[in-house]
């Protein structure tokens, strides 16, 4: 029987949240995703791209672009969350 186009390769389930990663996400509040999500290459693009745009209006990034970047989350705001950092690489 062939395999579903739809189904996951072994490279991609290896890189699916594990039993720890969602009891650490559970008591965090965030999860930081494997190495090879987002090609490195694409991240560095997007790094580059953003130190361009701010850099040419005179501003530094944003903390949580600098979270981005280093696959650490932004401090917590005084309600305890941060809305602007979801999902980053690790680091």
């Amino acid at each position: 029987m062939s395999r579903p186009r739809s189904a996951l390769t072994s490279e991609q389930l290896a890189l699916l949240p594990d039993e720890s990663d969602v009891v650490s996400y559970e008591e965090n509040g965030y999860y930081v995703s494997k190495e090879g999500v987002v090609p490195e290459a694409l991240i560095d693009a997007a790094w580059e791209g953003t130190q361009r745009f701010y850099g040419a209006r005179g501003m530094a990034p944003s903390r949580s672009t600098a979270a981005f970047r280093t696959g650490r989350p932004p401090m917590a705001t005084a309600r305890g969350t941060t809305s602007s950092y979801h999902c980053r690489r690790g680091s």
